[in-house]
């Protein structure tokens, strides 16, 4: 549960960071930006505090035939992390824009108009985390989300994910 909760801190700072330097002339956006990147994977907490078992076998078979884990959660249990996060969301009366984001926050095109921007940063901040880690490659990220944040190429995105991980170790 540390690891769920210090990724869930990293994509915030993250989204929060890539907001203001992407996006500064939208202030709803960079306000919003924080809170949506620290609850985008509440859905998982839900899993992990009701099936550890469960998750635990998620991530090791998806570990072994290198499947996306939310692929794999949405085939076992029916629905997502995302789609479990925004259900509970939308029970506690969560604005829907903190909704939407942790609802699509694997597949920002899904996205209303209206949240597409801040789910796509959302997404790419927690894309980033997961590069950090080796768990995903830059082929992996989806094109239309970088040129939305008109990133154009691999050695672009590894400046920017290198000058976040380094603000991280900072901030901490």
């Amino acid at each position: 549960k540390k690891d769920l909760w210090t990724h869930a801190y990293q994509v915030a700072f993250y989204s929060y960071n890539l907001a203001r330097n992407f996006c500064s002339n939208d202030l709803t956006l960079v306000e919003d930006s924080y809170v949506c990147g620290l609850l985008h994977d509440m859905g998982k907490l839900v899993f992990e505090t009701a099936h550890p078992e469960f998750i635990d076998k998620i991530k090791s078979i998806c570990a072994q035939k290198g499947i996306p884990a939310d692929i794999f959660e949405k085939l076992l249990a029916g629905v997502n992390h995302g789609e479990v996060g925004a259900l509970i969301a939308e029970k506690w009366n969560f604005p829907n824009v903190i909704v939407s984001v942790i609802r699509h926050h694997h597949e920002p095109d899904l996205a209303p108009d209206e949240t597409k921007k801040l789910t796509s940063l959302v997404y790419l901040s927690d894309m980033l985390s997961h590069y950090q880690t080796k768990e995903v490659d830059y082929y992996q990220f989806d094109p239309d989300v970088l040129a939305l944040f008109h990133i154009t190429n691999e050695a672009q995105l590894q400046k920017i994910s290198e000058r976040l991980e380094e603000a991280f170790k900072a901030e901490q």
